[in-house]
């Protein structure tokens, strides 16, 4: 199990992989095996998925990971998460 904090808000799953998808309007984290079909969008806000890859990581609170403030959305190849 793994405490995922994104920007919008935190996603605890059963799982220990890192998250292959990420969407574009709520940031909340997501697996493909998540879905049935190769047309996908994000099941909570029907937004636009991204693949998670080395040059565009996870977006997500980096205060949440490391206890400092941090713009809204942050894109941190250092952390923990990415």
């Amino acid at each position: 199990m793994q405490i995922i904090p994104y920007d919008g808000g935190t996603s605890i799953v059963d799982r220990n992989d890192k998250p292959e998808l990420q969407c574009n309007n709520c940031n909340k984290p997501w697996w493909y095996d998540d879905f049935d079909s190769i047309f996908i969008q994000c099941p909570h806000c029907q937004g636009e998925l991204r693949r998670v890859t080395p040059e565009e990581p996870f977006r997500h609170r980096l205060s949440d990971v490391i206890g400092i403030p941090s713009p809204p959305t942050q894109n941190c190849a250092q952390c923990i998460l990415c």
